[in-house]
């Protein structure tokens, strides 16, 4: 149990390293495709839910 915890701690760490390194530029990506930072917002959420659901391996070099 205290490996479940363990791992669930370091996802949850991961995934607010990946949203603070790529979130900001994610929006602006969204925005100019849909042009509306209320819509962007909704599907970047899409976007991290799915990450978080269904966890892919990505090399990315977090800063």
């Amino acid at each position: 149990m205290a490996k479940n915890l363990r791992d669930k701690k370091l996802n949850d760490e991961h995934i607010e390293q990946v949203m603070s390194a790529y979130g900001e530029y994610l929006m602006r990506l969204i925005y100019l495709y849909v042009k509306d930072w209320s819509i962007a917002e909704d599907i970047l959420q899409e976007v991290f839910l799915l990450i978080i659901k269904k966890p892919i391996s990505l090399n990315i070099a977090l800063r």
